[in-house]
């Protein structure tokens, strides 16, 4: 096979890039084409002999990746069909400058199989949190969550079990590290004998038997590792006091076009699966993000609660008992804060509001990983066109929450503690690890987490599957339970292990665009208090990631200065 061929490289780019497609829904074919997904890229980039070659080269496998990968986006409105390109265009200019960088230190000495995984995990970690979403921000005040941290490379591991357990350790980025290391030293091979003439430095044979050997090392001690490592937190669990927790789970079935409309089907299934949920009398009742069609009004702080115009103080205290005396359990409910800061100045927030069951205590999460376009626009004070990208027909527009809120369910033998968080904020893995850590810190362990989302924009599509995907490591990365529920679906309940203990249906697709209640007892251990090697420290794979290319793009210019 000639790779310097034009033709040559445009077909394994493109096969790269439709392997990379097939690694998730709806194929779901990751399970063994993320180990090998990037080989035909690699080969294709690396014999590319000009610096436009390479950058046509990834620009094949990006959009052959990311606009079939995404086209769910265009099912939410018309207008979306320009989000969904330009977001596919984004995700590629990262690949494109990932295999550029990766292109031009290997050509200067350093090898395959130690650069790209870490510039892939890197640019992944990049990627989740531009501009402005990195946590060391936070400690000036520069701090706002954005990011798409969808379709990392890891996340195609999501039904190897003993394999996704590593994110206890690393989160997501340290499998997709692993995983690009195996797909280096494969193309590598198999360069080495397609070619004797490769360009590729660094694949003499003996420098490839020791990164083949260091691979399999790796590999097979991330899986012992996880053998290991579950045997010893299930005997944990056994050995350890549990409690029980019941809960039931709303799934409602609302087109988005309802929702904006606030109209009587979303009245009659809030109150409807709401009563049925309520018969039993569980521990906890949750309905799905923005599902209760009347706002939460509420004040900034306690003291400007008092100074609360007369019709927001009846209108709250209307929806408290109402749904106190309607459901008498507690309940975790989706809806919009409408939140006072003065007679002129109303703030709305996406919310999760909960009651207790006699309704004299309240608690409120306000959304602080807000969606581009479907929950604000941005820049729209500079450039007011940009609304044209929005799916609605009308201004909604919501402020970024800025604190986590520690929920506080208390039952005669024992205070339960959980975090929300609401939509694709479970994308977002250091949110989840932020809320875990600072909750031991403060001596109050959360128990659970739960994820409320509207996928109702998506309607039927393979988004629904890969978002309950995603979310299953955010329970391997805290070792916490996660619930879910969600309009249209997938809701589910999720042990500490990632493992999809209950969904609305028989599997993931009759789980879909149905209504239903899903039930469930959570076992929760007093071992809460303690942190996995991922919440203590964080992202730190993208971290030494970050360093390693420091220090290498360093020594090539200092090596470039002595030539």
């Amino acid at each position: 096979m000639n790779c310097n061929c034009s033709r040559t490289r445009n077909l394994l780019s493109l096969l790269s890039g439709l392997m990379l497609y097939a690694c998730f829904y709806p194929l779901n074919l990751g399970l063994v084409l993320g180990w090998v997904a990037l080989v035909p890229l690699l080969i294709a980039v690396l014999n590319s002999e000009t610096r436009r070659q390479a950058i046509l080269t990834s620009l094949f496998a990006g959009l052959a990746f990311y606009v079939p990968v995404l086209q769910w986006m265009r099912v939410a409105h018309p207008a979306m069909y320009a989000t969904w390109l330009g977001l596919a265009l984004y995700c590629t200019f990262y690949l494109i400058v990932v295999m550029l960088l990766t292109r031009s230190l290997v050509r200067k000495g350093l090898p395959l199989w130690f650069v790209l995984p870490m510039i892939w995990t890197l640019g992944e970690y990049i990627r989740s949190h531009f501009p402005t979403g990195f946590s060391f921000l936070e400690s000036i005040g520069f701090r706002t969550h954005v990011g798409f941290g969808w379709y990392h490379l890891g996340y195609s591991q999501r039904d190897n079990f003993l394999f996704s357990q590593l994110a206890k350790y690393t989160g997501i980025y340290g499998l997709t590290w692993v995983l690009v290391l195996v797909n280096c030293v494969l193309a590598l091979w198999i360069q080495r004998y397609l070619s004797a003439s490769s360009k590729m430095v660094y694949s003499n044979r003996r420098s490839l038997i020791l990164a083949t050997v260091g691979a399999l090392l790796v590999v097979i001690g991330v899986h012992f590792s996880a053998i290991n490592d579950g045997i010893n937190d299930a005997v944990s669990l056994k050995s350890t006091l549990s409690h029980e927790l019941k809960v039931k789970l709303i799934q409602t079935n609302i087109p988005q076009d309802i929702k904006n409309a606030r109209g009587d089907e979303m009245l009659h299934q809030f109150l409807s699966l709401g009563d049925a949920a309520a018969r039993e009398r569980p521990d906890l009742i949750i309905w799905p993000e923005t599902t209760c069609p009347d706002e939460w009004l509420d004040a900034e702080t306690p003291s400007k609660r008092a100074s609360l115009p007369v019709e927001f103080s009846k209108r709250q205290a209307m929806l408290r008992e109402y749904l106190t005396n309607r459901f008498h359990s507690n309940i975790l409910v989706g809806l919009n804060g409408l939140v006072y800061e003065s007679k002129e100045v109303e703030w709305k927030y996406n919310s999760a509001l909960f009651l207790n069951e006699d309704g004299t205590r309240d608690q409120r999460y306000d959304k602080m990983h807000l969606v581009p376009f479907g929950e604000y626009v941005p820049l729209r004070q500079t450039f007011p066109w940009m609304k044209m990208f929005t799916p609605y027909d009308h201004d909604y527009s919501c402020k970024p929450g800025e604190t986590w809120t520690r929920f506080d369910l208390k039952k005669e033998d024992r205070d339960f503690h959980f975090g929300v968080m609401i939509c694709y904020e479970d994308s977002d893995a250091s949110m989840a690890r932020e809320a875990v850590s600072r909750s031991i810190d403060a001596g109050e362990p959360l128990d659970f987490l739960v994820n409320i989302s509207n996928d109702g924009w998506f309607n039927g599509t393979s988004e629904h599957e890969e978002h309950l995907s995603i979310c299953r490591f955010r329970a391997i990365e805290t070792r916490r339970p996660v619930v879910r529920a969600v309009n249209m679906g997938i809701s589910a309940v999720i042990d500490e292990f990632g493992v999809v203990k209950k969904l609305p249906g028989d599997n993931y697709s009759s789980s879909k665009k149905v209504q239903a209640i899903v039930s469930d007892t959570l076992k929760l251990y007093d071992t809460a208090t303690d942190k996995t090697i991922y919440v203590r420290f964080g992202d730190w794979v993208p971290g030494i990631c970050f360093l390693c290319l420091f220090g290498c793009l360093i020594w090539s210019r200092v090596r470039a200065k002595a030539v």
